[in-house]
């Protein structure tokens, strides 16, 4: 029978190496992220700072999913949907700069009718010819 080599810890007690292999502690790939930041102009990177990257990613990922799943419950629904998340990215001061990226969804007949009153307050009128016609 073999036996497994002990590793000694960081507080001195002593553990017994396991032979499964561990599972992995970010579920995004390590690779892929690599490639990311190298192709952003980054010309090296280690092991270490692909975790943290990942890591931060997947933590960052889970709090807008918590945050998004909270507005899904308040509306009563048991379905997250893109309103949920555009609204989470539109009251989250930290989601600052994904608000041009996750606008909220606005019909364009509501737009174009925006776009009409906007004229006529600055005095341009409705020619017609500007916006599409109403229907």
């Amino acid at each position: 029978m073999q036996s497994t080599p002990a590793v000694e810890g960081r507080t001195g007690s002593v553990a017994t190496a396991s032979k499964e292999p561990e599972s992995p502690a970010t579920t995004l790939p390590f690779n892929r992220i690599k490639k990311m930041m190298k192709h952003e102009g980054v010309r090296a990177v280690t092991g270490e700072a692909s975790f943290v990257v990942a890591r931060a990613t997947e933590l960052f990922l889970d709090e807008m999913a918590s945050r998004s799943g909270k507005v899904m419950l308040s509306d009563n629904r048991r379905l997250l949907s893109y309103k949920d998340v555009a609204k989470t990215v539109q009251t989250w001061p930290a989601l600052e700069f994904l608000k041009d990226f996750v606008p909220q969804k606005v019909k364009a007949s509501v737009l174009i009718e925006q776009a009409r009153q906007a004229m006529q307050r600055e005095g341009r009128g409705n020619s017609g010819s500007d916006l599409p016609p109403r229907f």
